[in-house]
């Protein structure tokens, strides 16, 4: 079994702002998501907040067909 197949991928919230499609440049969008309870994060300390690959493909699918507000 590969390692990347047994370790889930954590995303920066740049990572997730550019997945999602969002065209700022920035990933303000992202941390209001994060912050409002819909997406769950990763905080590795107190600046560092990373989102989990699983959990952003469910926050997705669960808006598919719907429009995502940031």
């Amino acid at each position: 079994m590969p390692i990347e197949s047994a370790a889930e991928k954590l995303l920066t919230p740049m990572e997730v702002s550019v997945r999602l499609g969002y065209q700022s440049k920035t990933s303000h969008s992202v941390l209001r998501i994060i912050k409002r309870g819909e997406l769950p994060a990763v905080y590795l300390s107190s600046r560092a907040i990373r989102v989990r690959e699983s959990a952003l493909n469910d926050f997705i699918h669960n808006r598919e067909g719907g429009k995502v507000y940031a």
